[in-house]
């Protein structure tokens, strides 16, 4: 029997299951990647839009989708460990990128426009240098714990190396952690916004404010894909594989056996 948007429970399910509804809740102004834990009608009363009307809307972009080739990959279906991939060294590298890009204009904004607007944009680029440290620290610690754990898992559960392991046995508790650093992020977005009346610039700005908004505005493109893969598909997925072979926080009994032996038995898991 085919889904319809009547039978996901939150949008988190909803934009992996069907990516082309992104571009409907985003035209509806509905957060996707911070808040994808909210079922469609918190989410319509949250935006104060028509709970009927974003469901047609929905249901209307799942049905012209479903005929149609789209270049954008539909990551729900690709392997664990190639998503994991893809983001590291995709997402990561751009994310560094921008920050390194994003801070240079910062610098520059505050050597050229010190006295226009100094204030706003000192505050501007304090709650930056904050943010791309935490930043760092938070691509860092998924590149050498989280990611590779699903790599592992991921071939575990094809029967192809033995069971990993992680902190807890289980990915659930460092995987909430990020999406409380996640949640974070996402207010040092709006916290950027803020401060830069929404990457618009007054006719009195030269041209580095200019760069420096647009680049933020990149910025935040560029987080808010990246955080929908992690947020939407890779680690409930990496949670799902974890649930159907049988591993979860607290649940190791005999760890050795699981972990270095009887790799077949779990290919089916």
């Amino acid at each position: 029997m085919n889904r319809t948007a009547d039978d996901i429970k939150t949008i988190r399910e909803l934009v992996a299951a069907w990516p082309e509804t992104r571009k409907v809740l985003d035209r509806f102004g509905i957060d996707y990647c911070f808040g994808g834990s909210r079922d469609l009608a918190s989410a319509a009363a949250d935006s104060g839009v028509d709970e009927a009307e974003l469901k047609e809307a929905i249901e209307e972009a799942i049905r012209e989708g479903g005929g149609k080739a789209s270049a954008e990959r539909d990551w729900s279906k690709a392997p664990l460990s190639e998503l994991a991939d893809h983001i590291e060294k995709f997402h990561h590298a751009r994310t560094r990128q921008l920050i390194a890009e994003t801070e240079k204009l910062l610098a520059e904004a505050m050597e050229a426009e010190g006295p226009f607007r100094g204030g706003s944009l000192f505050s501007l680029r304090r709650m930056f240098e904050s943010f791309a440290v935490e930043t760092e620290r938070h691509l860092f610690e998924e590149e050498v714990a989280l990611f590779p754990y699903f790599r592992q898992l991921d071939a575990f559960s094809r029967g192809l190396a033995p069971r990993p392991h992680i902190f807890c046995d289980s990915a659930r508790y460092p995987i909430s952690v990020k999406w409380k650093e996640h949640e974070d992020t996402g207010e040092n977005l709006a916290g950027f916004r803020r401060l830069t009346n929404n990457y618009r610039s007054v006719p009195e700005a030269g041209e580095t404010v200019r760069r420096l908004h647009k680049k933020l505005r990149e910025l935040e493109e560029e987080l808010k894909e990246h955080i929908h893969l992690e947020n939407n598909i890779l680690f409930p997925r990496g949670l799902e594989i974890e649930r159907t072979c049988g591993i979860a926080c607290g649940d190791v009994a005999a760890g050795s056996e699981a972990a270095h032996g009887e790799v077949a038995k779990n290919a089916a898991c």
